[in-house]
């Protein structure tokens, strides 16, 4: 009998450590998922920038100079894209 009486503390205390351990890792989880969403939408808005200036780019290169050198067209071939 105490035996199983031992068995069963020992698994309770197992039990305990196992619950407390998932506690900590949930807690972990939701600070990286949190990260990960701030992260995302840095790097959305820098895109968005990015998207923008890059057509404001070749804007520049299309209307502020009047014609278009040939390297630009070796450099960016995505500039035909944008007449």
């Amino acid at each position: 009998m105490d035996e199983w009486k031992q068995k069963c503390a020992d698994l309770q205390h197992e039990l305990d450590v196992s619950s407390s351990d998932a506690r900590a890792n949930a807690g972990e989880v939701y600070k990286l998922k949190a990260q990960m969403e701030e992260y995302n939408e840095t790097i959305e808005a820098l895109r968005r920038e990015n998207k923008n200036l890059s057509g404001k780019a070749i804007e520049t290169i299309f209307h502020g100079k009047g014609r278009i050198p040939v390297h630009s067209f070796l450099h960016c071939p995505k500039i035909w894209k944008y007449e």
